[in-house]
Parts: structure tokens; C-alpha cells; sequence
């Protein structure tokens, strides 16, 4: 009579099975995966890639508990200026977990390719069940030979801004760097505060043309829900039912300017636009965005060494209590930067009302205070989901001011 096995044989053997079968799978899917990645060199990679989160979870995660790939830069050619645009350029499929087949991955092209050609780390990666990274993990989006020049740049104007009380909490944040997106040679600066590690504010960087090199401020803003939060793009598609059964789905920046900023959404075959700020789903399409405006106006610099020679912060209001653009009043002169400002000292209100796209989509926005430069250069604060500044110069391009 042949002898039956005990339970605990059973689940030994069949845990055997499945383990030899997991590893076969793997190695399978990285010598893959490092053959696509040679293929694609020189590259660098700025798509944010997510796993659907699963349905019972109970809140939208934190910054930190969002599943985010972000690999650093392949040496470039030249000073390097072309790397944002590379960056966005890119796309994955959804990240696996901590210790799944991604990291065999990450360790065998960190093997291939010569240390001397990859300025930075190979790869970074947030998972759900992976420790929140350092802030040298953080930083290591942006390229080696521009991330010291930049950051230097970077923190002159932190500190410039943190000496002001609205932005106290900017002094001694960490900075991670993001490429913008495709076209922009730009980067987007996250700042987070160390204490509690919660974000506090960004700051979109531009890379100036011609031989002196350097870089030129965009705009940039204060609170918890920084210029491309993934929680709260991750938000809006769990509302919507966007997220798929696969848990595959693909996000990439893109920018324009502070009015036509997005998440592309790929699922499958839709596509989805999301508002970079608020979240927000907008009735875009690859046309829709093709036509949108694409701003002229040269942002005036806050060079190094230039103070803030003012702030003013009012309370927010809602702008749809009037419909001033609806009702035939004239448009608020805006040639200037003192009428808007004389109005914003008094406490009173101001609209600004931008299309961006055209039709599609209408922004009706609060103007809620400025921050004035020592060397002229005037910025607007409209409040969404925070305050954000942004040059005068180009908001007078995008849309009209209204009382």
C-alpha cells in the first residue's frame, strides 16, 4: 500500500514547484528586459509608472507609499541640457514589488553597463512595501553633471524665499528633482520637510540657452499637493474607476506652461488627461493639446543674489461668486504690475480667467497675492490646492484679470 504524504510534504513540495518556477520566470523576464535596455542606450527615463493599489485599501496613499519609477540619467553627449526631454520621453510598464523580478533587473544592468557611463544611480524605485528613499535616492533624478550646478541654483532661491513667513518651512527641505516633460529643458524641484516628511512647496527650473549656461526660475508654489503630486493623480483615476484589473497603467508629465500642465494617463488603449495640480480630469486630446498656447512671454530673471522685496498672501474666495468675463465688464489693466497690486494691498478681489485650449477648458482663479523681487521681476499667487506664483509677465499672455 503505497504511503500517503503528510500535509506539511505536500505544501513543501508544491512551495518548491512554485519557487523554481517564479525563478525561472524571472530570470526569463530580466535577461529581457536588460536586452530592451541596452537597445534604448543612450536614454533616461522620467515616466512615472504605478501599480493599481488594491481595492481594499483604505486612503490614497502618501508621496512616499506610491509606487514610482524614476531611473537616472545615461551619460548625454554635450553639457547634458537634452536630458529632461529624454527623461519624459520614456514609459514602463507597472513597478513590482519590493524583491520581485524589477530588482533582479535593476542589479543585472547595474552589472553590464560601465560605471564610468552612469553618472547616477541606475535606478530608483518606490514601492508600497518599500522604505520611503534617502534624499540621495531622491536627487539622483537629475543628471550628475548638472544636479551640483542646479542644486547650488536652487537653493539660492529657497533660501531667498524662506527668509519670507509663508515660506519658513522651505529652510532646510529636501529636494527631489524631477525632469518637466518633453520639450521644456526644464526640471520640477519637490521640496519636502525632513521632520515630518511631508511636501511643502516646488519650484520649476528652466535650463538657459546659449554658451553661459545656468538656469532661469518658473514658477512655483507652497503646500502639501506640490505641481505633480502621484497621490493626487492616483486619487482621481480610483474615483473614476480608471485603474485596471491588470494593474497596468503608464503617467507621464507633461508641461507647457502653469496652464497647460498635465498627466498623460495611458490604459490599455485610452488615454486620459489630468490636471498637474488639482487632479482634475480634462477634456483633452492628443489635438486638444497640441493646440494649446504655447507661451512667448520670456520669464524676467531673480537672479542669484536678488531679494524678495515684498509679499502679500490675502484669504482665498471663490472666483465663480461673480462672472465678470460673462457680464461684459472690462478687463483689468495689466500692462503694469501696480494697478493688480494696489488692488491685492486693499484686500480686494481679483480674477484671473485663462482657456488655455479654447473651449474645452475654462480657469477661473483667485488671485490671492504676489511676491515682488528686488530686481523687478513681479509673481502672482492664485490659490489652487495651494498657492502658486507665477511671473506677471506670462499670466498677462495666458488670460485677462478681472475685479
Amino acid at each position: 500500500m503505497p504511503r500517503i504524504p503528510t500535509a506539511e510534504k505536500i505544501v513543501r513540495a508544491a512551495a518548491a514547484k512554485a519557487e523554481a518556477v517564479r525563478e525561472n520566470i524571472v530570470r526569463k523576464a530580466a535577461a529581457r528586459r536588460i536586452w530592451r535596455a541596452f537597445a534604448a542606450v543612450p536614454l533616461a527615463m522620467a515616466t512615472a509608472v504605478f501599480p493599481a493599489p488594491q481595492e481594499d485599501a483604505a486612503s490614497v496613499p502618501s508621496v512616499h507609499e506610491v509606487a514610482l519609477a524614476a531611473s537616472a540619467a545615461v551619460k548625454l553627449p554635450g553639457d547634458g541640457s537634452g536630458a529632461s526631454d529624454a527623461y519624459a520621453a520614456m514609459s514602463l510598464r507597472a513597478v513590482p514589488a519590493a524583491g520581485a523580478p524589477g530588482a533582479a533587473f535593476t542589479a543585472a544592468l547595474a552589472a553590464l553597463v560601465p560605471a564610468a557611463d552612469i553618472p547616477v544611480p541606475a535606478a530608483v524605485a518606490f514601492t508600497p512595501a518599500a522604505p520611503a528613499a534617502g534624499n540621495a535616492e531622491r536627487e539622483a533624478a537629475a543628471p550628475a553633471d548638472k544636479n551640483q550646478a542646479l542644486q547650488k541654483e536652487l537653493r539660492v532661491w529657497i533660501d531667498a524665499l524662506a527668509k519670507q513667513e509663508p515660506f519658513r518651512r522651505w529652510s532646510g527641505a529636501e529636494i527631489r528633482l524631477d525632469p518637466l516633460g518633453p520639450g521644456t529643458h526644464g526640471w520640477l524641484a519637490t521640496l519636502t520637510d525632513p521632520d515630518v516628511g511631508e511636501p511643502v512647496g516646488y519650484l520649476v527650473v528652466y535650463a538657459e540657452d546659449g554658451p553661459e549656461g545656468g538656469y532661469r526660475l518658473g514658477e512655483y508654489g507652497l503646500g502639501s499637493y506640490p505641481l505633480f503630486a502621484e497621490p493626487v493623480a492616483l486619487r482621481t483615476l480610483r474615483e473614476n474607476g480608471y485603474l485596471p484589473p491588470s494593474g497596468e497603467y503608464a503617467m507621464t508629465r507633461v508641461y507647457r506652461h502653469p496652464l497647460a500642465a498635465a498627466w498623460k494617463v495611458r490604459v490599455n488603449d485610452s488615454l486620459y488627461w489630468l490636471d498637474a495640480k488639482t487632479g482634475e480630469e480634462l477634456p483633452l486630446d492628443e489635438r486638444a493639446w497640441e493646440r494649446a498656447a504655447q507661451a512667448q512671454a520670456q520669464i524676467p530673471p531673480a537672479e542669484p543674489g536678488e531679494t524678495v522685496s515684498g509679499v502679500r498672501l490675502n484669504e482665498s474666495f471663490d472666483p465663480y461668486e461673480r462672472l465678470p468675463w460673462l457680464m461684459g465688464e472690462a478687463a483689468l489693466p495689466a500692462d503694469s504690475a501696480e494697478p493688480i497690486l494696489k488692488r491685492l494691498r486693499g484686500g480686494l478681489h481679483v480674477r484671473f480667467v485663462s482657456e488655455p485650449f479654447g473651449d474645452p477648458v475654462l480657469y477661473a482663479l483667485p488671485i490671492i497675492g504676489y511676491v515682488a523681487w528686488s530686481g523687478g521681476r513681479v509673481d502672482l499667487a492664485f490659490d489652487q490646492n495651494g498657492p502658486r506664483f507665477v511671473p506677471l509677465v506670462l499670466m498677462r499672455e495666458l488670460g485677462k484679470f478681472y475685479k
